[in-house]
């Protein structure tokens, strides 16, 4: 059976997806594996029988553990008595944890605004452990909102969590510590975190906190943005091999010490799950210590059976998934099985070749990004092209410098922080060099590649290009000429989103503001009217959060880069309000925009200038529109009908009217425009029909009026406003109207993204939330 449980390992995903999604899918594809076991394979019947009965068990498993995850609460309830057993994270005037209810156990996502700086600082510590009464409303996670967007809820209710509680009030003098040794461990942790966070150089502190306790949040989110756009923010986790190095560097102890083997064995058998907690537990941890036990545990047999690698992360793999099905979905836990899978089949068949380090490193690196490619696409819509000579540098630096001086510089400040100075001055000056390359690295021009989320069946080619490759690696040696093999699948990820004959007009569900996409089909023009934006309020130092909510970062640019867009023919801004230009500078950061758009008036708003400013940084040509302005891609014809030279009107009114013949339709998409910029449109073009009207400032009062729909007499029409705004909007009035005139009405507010796919003349709306 050496070497053989893997093939259990296949029949338990088998069984874990039957019992989690279409079933007759995956009944179908077990029966092809087990065809393929009994003839290619030459299974037995009793092994054969021994499969079944593995995809039964793992199948009975993940459907038991989904029909127990059940709510036991309404919603309607408002006091609580919840347990704080999980770390805190709190940023800025938010916490966020997880809790449970006393009672029944139930886990809730937790947010509390704190009230104070004083609080701030005594929270992490003080609710740890504690049990107390709160006063709060249970709120459903929320939907994605567009397409391709995190699906929150789907991803707390496989974690069994079904509700967010919005806590207004904690009773602090109700809390009473309820210990455990779980517990134990994570204040251990947070108290072992919060330790590097007050003593260590800033530097220092983020490196060792991640390295030591795989906790990233003390980071500043550009820094790690950086790590992510050159492939190596993995690095910043706990991995196999520090597992591995603890384990050899606490064996090795032990026995200088005269402590026996067998004892040492069974020491590690008890530090390591303590280890993988007090770590984070996060599946790449998880994944380590479990192999590890498991190698363990076979010199323990008495028949002197060794475990090999490849049966140690197939156990690992069985015994993580019987536990925790859910976990099949989680991006961490697909690509540590995934890498660590390639590189134990590689160790002994394409590694062994390679005599020098340099070279070995570098296959190393190169066959853990392959093998993650398909899992990075799906999730995260591009690859680094630098990432191989990013990983070149920074393994050995992390692997061999940074994590033992994480160690060293901790152990030594316990025992005195004179004696650990030194080496913190000069480990955070290292630090700090490392993240100036790191950021060179990251300005390379195509340092990552934008592919978009592959659909199903690329997604596949992909999986079977890259195991094809690895075969004519092991079989011929590493050649360029099969390279092109990998060249393959991004040339159709390309050609399906370039030359695809389906166009679209999609509303960006930004929330309370504007912005809409325009992709012609095969390659005839990208086009996007407005970003949306974020409003800030003004707040005091300690309420500032590290990463706050930035419409253009977080919503537009993730949505255009699963489309798999880098580039923007015509980025229009139909007036300087921030809730409609406000991501535009991030978006001109990420994004390749070949002409920018800004409405002809008097006076432009401070964003305006920043965008203008951006603009001629980047050599981007700015065209200022006004009515008449036109132009043509392929099909579809565009024309500007306002604003209107020499009409002196308010921002709102002052917005670009752009009139559109896209799909077979007549959109006319109006910006802010409102009651006075409507009269001057229907004095200037008298005899413009149309078919989809995108309601002008979102639906307000003073937009959309009578004259207007009778006029225009538009069949559709899109309202683009937040869910739940202060603002009142959609107006009942507007909404009454366009009733009245049985216009078919789409809110962004009420159905998230509302998009009309066509080819040709042809086309259907569709909405993210039906």
């Amino acid at each position: 059976m050496n070497g053989e449980v893997i093939y259990f390992a296949i029949a338990s995903i088998l069984g874990v997806l039957c019992g989690l999604e279409n079933k007759s899918l995956f009944i179908s594809m077990f029966a092809v594996y087990v065809l393929f076991l009994f003839i290619g394979k030459s299974f037995s019947k009793s092994r054969i029988s021994a499969i079944f009965a593995v995809f039964f068990i793992f199948f009975l498993s993940a459907k038991g553990t989904s029909m127990y995850m059940k709510t036991a609460f309404s919603g309607d309830e408002t006091n609580f008595r919840i347990y704080f057993n999980k770390e805190l994270n709190v940023d800025g005037d938010l916490m966020r944890t997880y809790a449970a209810d006393q009672n029944t156990g139930e886990e809730f996502a937790v947010r509390y605004k704190v009230l104070s700086k004083a609080e701030k600082e005594a929270l992490p510590g003080f609710l740890l452990g504690k049990q107390c009464m709160a006063a709060g409303r249970l709120e459903k996670p929320p939907l994605p909102r567009n397409k391709h967007a995190f699906d929150y809820r789907n991803y707390l209710n496989r974690e069994g969590i079904h509700w967010v509680l919005k806590i207004d009030n904690i009773h602090f003098q109700t809390c009473k510590p309820q210990s455990s040794f779980l517990i134990s461990l994570r204040i251990l942790r947070q108290k072992g975190i919060s330790y590097i966070q007050h003593f260590f150089p800033n530097n220092a502190a983020q490196v060792s906190a991640a390295l030591i306790f795989g906790e990233r949040n003390l980071y500043e989110p550009e820094i790690l943005e950086t790590y992510e756009k050159i492939g190596i923010v993995h690095l910043l986790a706990i991995s196999g091999l520090q597992v591995s190095l603890l384990s050899g560097i606490i064996f090795l102890i032990g026995l200088r010490v005269a402590i026996t083997k067998e004892r040492m064995q069974n020491a590690l058998l008890i530090i390591l799950p303590v280890y993988g907690i007090v770590t984070g537990a996060s599946p790449s941890v998880i994944r380590a210590v479990i192999m590890t036990m498991l190698v363990l545990i076979s010199f323990k047999l008495t028949f002197n059976y060794r475990l090999s690698p490849l049966d140690a992360v197939s156990l690992a793999l069985m015994g993580y998934i019987f536990i925790a099905p859910f976990i099949i979905y989680d991006v961490g836990f697909q690509l540590s099985f995934t890498v660590s899978y390639c590189l134990i089949v590689s160790a002994s068949s394409i590694l062994p070749r390679i005599k020098n380090y340099i070279l070995a490193l570098l296959a190393t690196t190169f066959i853990s990004q392959l093998s993650s490619i398909p899992i990075v696409l799906f999730h995260f819509y591009e690859i680094s092209i630098i990432s191989l000579l990013a990983n070149l540098l920074f393994i050995p630096l992390y692997s061999f410098v940074f994590t033992p001086a994480s160690l060293l510089a901790l152990i030594l400040h316990f025992i005195s922080p004179k004696l650990a100075a030194p080496l913190l001055n000069y480990f955070n000056i290292l630090v700090i060099y490392s993240n100036d390359i790191a950021d060179k690295l990251s300005k390379f021009p195509y340092a990552t590649v934008t592919l978009g989320r592959p659909n199903l069946i690329v997604l596949m080619i992909y999986m079977l290009t890259v195991l094809l490759f690895f075969y004519l690696w092991e079989k011929r040696g590493f050649f360029l000429r099969n390279i092109w093999i990998l060249v393959f699948p991004l040339i159709i990820n390309g050609a399906i989103n370039y030359f695809s004959p389906i166009g679209e007009v999609t509303f960006i569900d930004v929330g309370q503001g504007d912005s809409i996409f325009i992709r012609l089909p095969r390659g005839q023009g990208t086009f996007l009217i407005d970003t949306g934006g974020t409003v800030r309020f003004e707040k005091e130092k300690w309420q500032e959060r590290k990463k706050a909510f930035e419409v253009g970062k977080d919503v537009v640019v993730p949505f255009l880069k699963s489309k798999g867009i880098t580039t923007i023919d015509k980025l229009i801004l139909t007036h300087g309000d921030q809730d409609h230009i406000g991501g535009a500078p991030a978006l001109l950061e990420e994004m390749n925009v070949k002409e920018i758009l800004l409405p002809l008036t008097a006076e432009k708003s401070e964003l305006e200038r920043k965008i203008i400013r951006i603009a001629e940084e980047k050599n981007i040509p700015v065209t200022f529109a006004k009515g008449k302005d036109r132009w043509k891609s392929g099909n579809s014809l565009f024309q500007i009908l306002l604003p209107v030279e020499d009409q002196a009107l308010d921002r709102n009114n002052g917005s670009i009217v752009l009139l559109a013949k896209i799909g077979g339709l007549k959109w006319l998409f109006t910006g802010d425009l409102e009651k006075e910029g409507e009269e001057v449109l229907i004095n200037n073009y008298k005899h413009v029909v149309i078919d989809v009207l995108k309601v002008g400032h979102h639906g307000s009062k003073s937009s959309t009026s009578e004259q207007l729909l009778k006029h225009f007499t538009p069949e559709a029409a899109v309202i683009s406003a937040g869910a739940n705004n202060r603002f009142g909007h959609p107006h009942k009035e507007v909404i009454n109207r366009l009733e009245e005139h049985k216009i078919k009405i789409f809110r962004t507010d009420q159905q998230g993204a509302v998009t009309y796919s066509f080819r040709g003349n042809r086309g259907t709306f569709s909405v993210v939330s039906p």
